[in-house]
């Protein structure tokens, strides 16, 4: 009996070799990776010279399903900064077969102690407030949903706008007590000066001692306060201003203390 020539056929259509289904010369058809889709009733035909037949095969296809696993780390992205907070946004990836229940946010400044805050499922963003102006921080996120935590995303380095006043404040301070040093010389001088001739005198100076200690911390204290609402040039020129009240004094002191030596 003369060998039968095999086809078949898919929703009607005929099914032709490829990559994944192959025709074998036995007539028989093999799949390889096989996918859901391939579900189906095939008809598989037989003709030779005698004849011809056909046979319908049904097709199912049983996909065995993964166990659920912690989900992806997301991605995370730098959105803006300004001198006191840093925005980022974040998109999340795949959910390890268990819907992502939220994220934690981790953030540090450098070399400090990690901090973290819980978000909900629903958000992509978050904006850290009170940060120091002019500093560097570090940020990370995990998803997680019934099954557990994913690991670190990539961090996220970022610096606020601004530059730190630490050092500034360090140089006003001893700026501040260079001035008020000199008015402690110049008002003991004085002093002792007057003490020695005029008794009178000795009040005055030890009022004037008294009002630059004052004056020392009072614009110490304006300048700390001035400095986070004001623009820098603003601040600066308020600074220079002060300074020179303080300088001003000073040598008064001197030109009085000379004038009245000379008489």
């Amino acid at each position: 009996m003369p060998a039968p020539v095999f086809s078949w056929k898919i929703r009607d259509k005929s099914l032709l070799s490829n990559k994944r289904v192959h025709i074998l010369q036995s007539g028989s058809l093999k799949f390889e990776h096989v996918q859901t889709s391939d579900a189906a009733n095939y008809t598989c035909r037989a003709e030779n010279k005698y004849g011809t037949d056909e046979i319908i095969i049904a097709v199912s296809v049983k996909v065995k399903e993964k166990r659920p696993s912690p989900p992806s780390p997301p991605f995370v992205m730098l959105a803006s900064t300004t001198s006191s907070t840093i925005q980022i946004n974040w998109k999340s990836r795949r959910n390890g077969g268990s819907p992502i229940k939220g994220f934690y946010m981790k953030f540090k400044k450098e070399h400090g102690e990690w901090q973290t805050i819980k978000s909900d499922r629903q958000s992509r963003t978050h904006t850290f407030t009170g940060l120091k102006c002019g500093t560097g921080y570090r940020f990370l996120l995990n998803s997680f949903n019934v099954i557990g935590v994913s690991s670190d995303s990539p961090q996220i380095i970022a610096k606020t706008n601004g530059s730190c006043k630490k050092e500034f404040f360090i140089y006003l301070f001893l700026d501040l007590s260079q001035i008020f040093l000199i008015n402690i010389i110049v008002s003991f001088s004085l002093i002792i000066f007057s003490f020695s001739l005029f008794h009178s005198f000795f009040l005055s100076f030890f009022l004037y001692f008294l009002l630059s200690l004052f004056l020392f911390f009072f614009f110490f204290l304006i300048h700390y306060l001035i400095s986070f609402f004001l623009p820098i040039f603003i601040y600066l020129s308020i600074y220079l201003s002060i300074s020179s009240v303080h300088i001003y004094l000073s040598i008064y002191l001197s030109i009085y203390l000379s004038i009245y030596l000379s008489f």
